[in-house]
């Protein structure tokens, strides 16, 4: 995974800008809305690189609001990119900044879930830190990558609550599951999944 940045699309002007340029309005005929209000958004998931993350899952939610079309607890929306790296148009009664964005990348599905954040203070996050995260579903799952330029890793969605183990990783590791473990690593890291969940008794067992 490499680092994500968000690109903000609007059929409003909006004021403000944290990390990345407002490109837009959306235009005229655009897919319909998830949600209601006058204010639509359209997101880009892109790379540190500006590269843009097609067919990619992803996790909507907003710090400091509630996205009013989503009633699970957690408040995140979960959704897939398009071929171009799009959300969907999203419709809200009220005025988004990009900083007010929380957009990651995502693995698993469910309504809940969560993300890890790297970093030595608040304001020294851990930006393009090699990773491996370890999901305790049955069987388990692992994700290896990057933090985002936020120092957040991917978020972990789940049917059930399900303990998350994170390890730190190497940039060869990152590589060789960029490219597709080999079969003994694959083999290896299972076994090792395996042990860890059980050990903390969240195998599913």
């Amino acid at each position: 995974m490499t680092r994500r940045a968000i690109v903000l699309a609007t059929t409003l002007a909006v004021g403000g800008c944290a990390s990345g340029p407002f490109v837009g309005p959306v235009p005229a005929g655009s897919p319909a809305a998830v949600g209601r209000g006058r204010y639509h958004y359209r997101l880009t998931l892109v790379d540190a690189e500006g590269n843009i993350e097609p067919k990619t899952p992803f996790a909507l939610s907003l710090p400091h609001r509630v996205l009013p079309f989503v009633a699970e607890q957690k408040n995140v929306w979960r959704g897939i990119t398009d071929a171009r790296g799009r959300t969907p148009v999203f419709a809200l009664p009220f005025r988004l900044r990009e900083r007010d964005v929380f957009l990651r990348g995502r693995i698993g599905d469910g309504p809940n879930g969560e993300q890890f954040w790297i970093g030595s203070d608040a304001k020294h996050p851990a930006v393009d830190q090699p990773y491996r995260l370890v999901v305790c579903t049955t069987p388990p799952t692992q994700y290896i990558g990057h933090t985002d330029a936020r120092g957040y890793t991917v978020y972990a969605a789940s049917v059930t609550p399900v303990r998350l183990h994170l390890y730190e990783a190497d940039e060869d590791l990152v590589a060789r599951a960029k490219a597709g473990l080999s079969a003994a690593d694959r083999v290896d890291f299972a076994r090792k999944n395996a042990k860890t969940c059980k050990e903390d008794g969240t195998d599913g067992d």
